[in-house]
């Protein structure tokens, strides 16, 4: 018995009236085309998020309301639950950031979340090289109407698989 193909085309709502949570959602792709460093100034572009002195607002949240988790990991610190550890912005796959109405097992995290996902590996070797330098002057001297304060930034990275297509890497 031979059917003929069924191809559904459907559209998600641009409002979504029963959700009372908002998900925003940065992918690896998204992030090396932005002009900007860090993971602070990556969670800063997303709605319902300020960020104040270094300091993370989620719906108008406390900065300690809110939950930081690295690979399902939480990665708060716990004296003053704030963001522990630094990711640079070559080994962010996926940021998300989730405000209101979130499962209890986030415990502590009133205001949102902000969970990130590391790189890993792919099929074929790949690797990149950024270096970044303010100036070609020693500290203090001024080129082109810029000032240097003698700042410089490299950044190498390299993966693929490893021996087999089933083992991969990514530093």
């Amino acid at each position: 018995l031979q059917l003929e193909d069924v191809v559904i085309y459907a559209q998600r709502d641009l409002v979504q009236k029963n959700v009372t949570s908002s998900l925003a959602v940065l992918e690896a792709g998204d992030i090396q085309q932005l002009p900007i460093r860090g993971l602070t100034n990556l969670i800063a572009l997303q709605p319902s998020v300020v960020v104040q002195n270094g300091n993370v607002h989620i719906r108008g949240s406390r900065r300690d309301e809110v939950g930081y988790y690295l690979d399902g990991a939480d990665i708060s610190n716990p004296v003053n639950r704030t963001r522990a550890t630094t990711i640079i912005n070559e080994a962010i796959e996926e940021v998300a950031v989730e405000a209101g109405a979130f499962d209890a097992e986030f415990g502590g995290a009133n205001g949102g979340l902000v969970r990130s996902e590391l790189r890993s590996g792919s099929g074929k070797f790949e690797g990149s090289l950024d270096w970044r330098v303010d100036g070609f002057g020693d500290a203090g001297d001024s080129f082109l109407g810029a000032t240097s304060y003698g700042w410089t930034n490299t950044i190498v990275t390299l993966g693929g698989p490893l021996f087999t297509d089933k083992i991969r890497f990514f530093l």
